[in-house]
């Protein structure tokens, strides 16, 4: 098992409390990328060691909601892509994700002093575009719950409003904002236990680990105590949740380190008699530009974005992980009141406004990771296996008879596995494709989509 190794995560700015973090800045990968798709395993610590089919595993976070920008940068947003309104904002996002290929959401409700907020309207834009939709129960103020009486009444109504979520997750970042272990895990214990109630059908996520801060080893920690108290729960149940979720931020060079955490918690969840809950990524990032926060944050290119969200999405699966899912499908504006910050150039299209709007990139242009998740998700289709032939070299096979697709990317000098022969197709991270003889093919450190011709 490898060494935890702290890495860089951005705070997320938070309304109900400051957080002073220390962060520790990845440095950037040495050396031009190549924009290439092709399938890496992980080093062979954690993976599948069979195949086993993945069905439908690519997800967006909470798109078409501008609950976290300010009013006026909002606006911006919105007429710089010459909409009129909201409604048609949340229209064009959901576009965004149909465009990709993406089949979930993850979407929000704040809890905040008894009430739930909520948007009716998008969330039912998301179920008849045929999304399927993880709802995250998310406390603003942890300290001020109270009565926890209050709010499962409250979820009990919310679960009602929305008989077609079939995933609920309660909680979010528990190892953040919290003052115990134990509150959090009271607090999802509590509602837990009335979906089981409300929704016998539906399944139970636990609120995701932001697994980089403030440190790895600072969330390992609080996340075994947080699932050993609710796996010591008398009111928890036999399996107290179906799914844990991770959060991977970061910058482009640090995907090596995510099959080692996803081994670390499922090994926590063993300990803890729970082999059998899946493991999901609901969110997971990295940006593209000059930051204006955090301070002395690398530049990274659209290449380096996109090659981040091909690793990452790819060793991921190979790790088991059910689910990706990235946040967002567009760009924020001034996202929690920070201009330029990360949370502001995570997206896959550019907003157009402020220095983009200077350099002459308008709004809606589509990046390269965006045409990256695009070949991704359309080729890999509902459902598929995965296998690792090489270090780097994954291979995708399918059920209904479509020829195998391979993500690679390795050292230079390097070769395709012995079951890459033949003519093939080389499919770069912007979409570009070009024919060659597999003997003839040198994977290189940025990832390409392979397939037999």
């Amino acid at each position: 098992m490898r060494t935890l190794i702290e890495s860089s995560y951005p705070e997320r700015p938070v309304k109900a409390r400051v957080y002073v973090i220390a962060l520790v800045l990845a440095s950037l990968a040495g050396g031009a990328l190549t924009a290439l798709l092709i399938a890496m395993p992980g080093d062979g610590e954690v993976g599948r060691t069979s195949t086993t089919q993945i069905c439908s595993p690519f997800g967006i976070y909470n798109p078409g909601s501008l609950d976290e920008v300010p009013g006026e940068p909002g606006r911006a947003m919105i007429a710089s892509l010459g909409l009129g309104s909201l409604g048609e904002y949340e229209d064009y996002s959901i576009g965004l994700v149909g465009e990709i290929g993406a089949t979930w959401v993850r979407a929000d409700f704040v809890y905040d002093h008894g009430t739930f907020h909520e948007r009716p309207e998008l969330l039912g834009k998301y179920h008849e575009n045929g999304l399927d939709v993880v709802g995250c129960i998310r406390p603003n103020n942890p300290d001020g719950l109270g009565d926890l009486s209050v709010f499962e009444s409250g979820l009990r109504k919310l679960i009602g409003r929305y008989p077609w979520i079939s995933v609920w997750q309660i909680g979010n970042e528990g190892n953040l904002g919290w003052n115990t272990a134990d509150d959090f895990a009271r607090f999802f214990t509590s509602g837990q236990r009335v979906v089981r109630e409300e929704c016998p059908a539906c399944r139970v996520a636990l609120g995701g680990v932001a697994t980089l801060r403030p440190s790895p080893e600072e969330s390992y920690d609080s996340y075994k105590s947080i699932v050993a108290s609710i796996a010591s729960s008398p009111t928890g149940g036999p399996r107290p949740f179906d799914i844990f979720d991770f959060h991977f931020y970061g910058y482009y060079g640090r995907e090596p380190e995510l099959v080692n955490y996803v081994g670390k918690y499922r090994d926590m969840l063993t300990a803890n008699d729970m082999e059998n809950v899946e493991i999901w990524m609901t969110e997971s990032a990295t940006t593209t530009g000059t930051l204006a926060w955090p301070p002395g944050t690398p530049v990274q290119t659209e290449e380096d974005q996109a090659s981040a969200l091909v690793k990452r999405f790819v060793a991921a699966l190979d790790a088991d992980v059910e689910r990706v899912s990235w946040a967002r499908p567009y760009e924020n504006c001034n996202y929690a009141g920070v201009e330029g910050g990360y949370f502001d150039n995570t997206g896959l299209v550019y907003n157009g406004l402020g220095q983009e709007s200077q350099r002459g990139i308008t709004s809606g242009t589509r990046k390269t990771a965006f045409r990256a998740y695009q070949t991704l998700a359309s080729r890999l289709g509902k459902c598929f296996d995965v296998e690792v032939l090489a270090p780097n070299q994954y291979e995708f096979s399918f059920s209904d008879g479509r020829q195998p697709f391979y993500v690679v990317w390795g050292e230079p000098g390097s070769m395709l596995a012995e079951g890459i022969t033949g003519p093939v197709t080389i499919t770069t991270l912007d979409g570009a494709n070009s024919d060659v003889d597999a003997d003839d093919f040198s994977p290189g450190p940025v990832p390409v989509f392979v397939k037999k011709r």
